[in-house]
């Protein structure tokens, strides 16, 4: 076997290994895990793509119409082999995860060496962003994988004028492009870090040929699906607001939150200082390097124009640019005789190295450290003891993945991303659950509170609660934090 593919199948071995323990707890599940897993759910059991836990935004639960339809179907095939849970849910990702590992190896091996290869791709594994969205039901693993993917192909089909690499190529971008909106802006920018002169055309007619072949049917499925009054495709891709906002001061202070976080402000500022030295360096040395950077810059600028929110999830799909641009700042360039020819003193070089993957073992030890325990279906097993099999339950949408343990739902939502009371009160549900984090974020590794909150007027949950419910049961997970379970007695306002 080559020494390059020995090589790559270390780095393959690495990243199952690594993402395999704790995989059903590490990270903290949450409510957009059992979002996305919904969708694979309709499909491997209703032969639907449909929203099952919410009802109205756009007509989600009759027809889902937004360009995220790989995640789905892959789970769905998982889920007709294996069964349906949060392991093979996330499973499904961690396998995908393999791809990107190959991808981006492929790329950065035809780009530069395999030297810089070997260490850029080991850069990404270890990586806590990377290790995160491995194991998360989430769409970010998807379009990076494919991403890269395609470009790795479209660089083989340039080096050895392959008609059916150029077509692969294309393939996998439709792919990336139907996972989600960011998969079409990574695509993008990666086509700016690999424009070069000559421009091959031949194989970019096969490349984009390919490309239409697979976007075509999903365009087909929306033209039939949105011929149902209750299904509109501008109202699902809203998802809360337009994507331009009127005020450009929330525009840059959504930006800085972004960014904030994803370096995770102040605790990351020697890793950013790293990047955006990295960066600089690319700029002003010039040919791949800058192509490179000025790829990260287009995907950057391209961020509040193309987003509905400013979550930091985003700027994942551009790390492994990140990282590939730090190796090289740090690597020592050796001349055309194989000599190194030192750019940096050793010191600051291995003391870059050292930061960079002290950082990253210590976050993803912190996270199997605390995290290690953190079952959510500990959670579900607990309200099912309270409510029962056949009782319906209205509460976060994360609670949708306790399956058949009770009768989770639907959760009332228009595409402001506003609970409709009238539509709450329509299904009468049996119990309420209700929780002192919404679970609309991980949290990360951060301890829950300690004690619930007072009742929140702006909580859909916790105003059925308070205006219908009787509190029944009470109990505080250790990961989750404190939960109530209220029974609903909807002939009139009830006091807990």
């Amino acid at each position: 076997m080559r020494p390059a593919r020995l090589e790559l199948a270390a780095l393959l071995a690495l990243q199952l290994g690594l993402g395999s323990p704790y995989l059903h707890t590490v990270p903290r599940f949450y409510m957009d895990e059992a979002w996305e897993a919904s969708l694979g759910h309709s499909l491997a059991y209703e032969a639907a793509l449909r929203h099952g836990i919410i009802e109205g935004w756009g007509g989600m639960h009759v027809h889902f119409v937004q360009n995220q339809v790989v995640l789905p179907f892959l789970c769905a095939a998982a889920y007709k082999l294996f069964g349906f849970g949060i392991v093979e849910s996330r499973m499904t990702s961690l396998l995908v995860s393999l791809l990107a590992v190959a991808g981006i190896h492929g790329v950065m091996r035809r780009w530069f060496d395999r030297r810089a290869a070997l260490w850029i791709t080991l850069a990404t594994i270890v990586n806590p962003w990377f290790f995160e969205i491995s194991r998360r039901v989430r769409p970010e693993i998807y379009y990076l994988a494919l991403s890269f993917a395609a470009l790795a192909a479209w660089l083989g089909a340039t080096e050895s004028r392959s008609r059916a690499k150029a077509a692969a190529a294309g393939v996998l971008a439709g792919l990336s492009a139907l996972s989600h909106p960011t998969g079409v802006v990574l695509m993008a920018a990666l086509v700016v870090t690999a424009w070069r002169r000559p421009f091959p055309k031949r194989l970019a007619a096969w490349t984009l040929a390919a490309f239409v072949a697979m976007i075509l049917p999903y365009v087909a499925y929306v033209l039939w699906a949105t011929r149902d009054p209750n299904v509109s495709f501008l109202a699902q891709m809203r998802a809360g607001h337009g994507v331009l906002r009127s005020d450009p001061s929330a525009v840059v202070r959504g930006e800085f939150h972004r960014w904030g976080h994803f370096f995770q402000w102040p605790y990351g500022a020697p890793l950013a200082a790293t990047f955006a030295t990295a960066w600089l360096i690319a700029c002003w040395r010039g040919g791949r390097d800058r192509a490179i950077a000025l790829g990260i810059a287009f995907f950057a600028a391209c961020m509040p124009l193309t987003t509905v929110n400013t979550t930091s999830r985003y700027l994942i799909a551009i790390m492994p640019l990140f990282i590939a641009l730090s190796v090289r700042m740090l690597l020592e360039p050796r001349d055309a005789s194989g000599a190194a020819r030192s750019r940096f003193p050793a010191r600051f070089r291995h003391a870059a190295a050292g930061i960079y993957v002290l950082a990253c073992a210590g976050a993803i030890g912190l996270m199997f450290q605390r995290l290690h325990d953190a079952d959510v279906r500990r959670l579900f097993d607990r309200v099912a003891a309270v409510t029962g099999p056949r009782a319906t339950v209205f509460g976060s949408m994360m609670f949708w993945m306790g399956g058949e343990r009770y009768r989770y739902g639907p959760y009332p939502l228009d595409e402001h991303w506003n609970v409709p009371a009238d539509a709450v009160r329509r299904h009468r549900f049996d119990y309420a659950v209700r929780s002192a984090w919404s679970f609309d974020t991980s949290a990360g590794i951060a301890a829950p509170p300690a004690r619930m909150p007072d009742f929140r007027p702006e909580n859909a949950i916790d105003e059925v609660c308070h205006q219908y419910g009787r509190r029944i049961a009470e109990f505080r997970d250790p990961h989750y934090g404190p939960i109530e379970i209220y029974k609903l007695d909807w002939g009139g306002q009830m006091q807990p």
